[in-house]
């Protein structure tokens, strides 16, 4: 009888528990719903960064190729006049 507990003292811990969970737990809930949430919108941030760094590559990388394209025009039309 000492190793298991009589069928009083476990109904009075499962209540405990379950009070802890509905009181103390209901509060570390939504901490954890605030810190989930949190961390979605810096993700959601972060994601909108990246895309902008990309298209910003991209546009340097156009603008550099049409200066290129430009140069070689201007090249060529030098050559012919030549």
């Amino acid at each position: 009888m000492d190793k298991l507990l009589s069928p009083n003292k476990q109904m009075k811990d499962v209540l405990k528990i379950l009070l802890s969970i509905i009181v103390g737990g209901g509060g570390s809930y939504w901490k954890m719903e605030d810190r989930v949430s949190q961390l979605e919108d810096y993700i959601e941030i972060q994601k909108r960064k990246e895309l902008i760094q990309y298209e910003i590559r991209e546009m340097k990388r156009l603008e550099k190729w049409r200066e290129l394209e430009h140069k070689m025009t201007i090249d060529s039309l030098n050559k012919m006049s030549d």
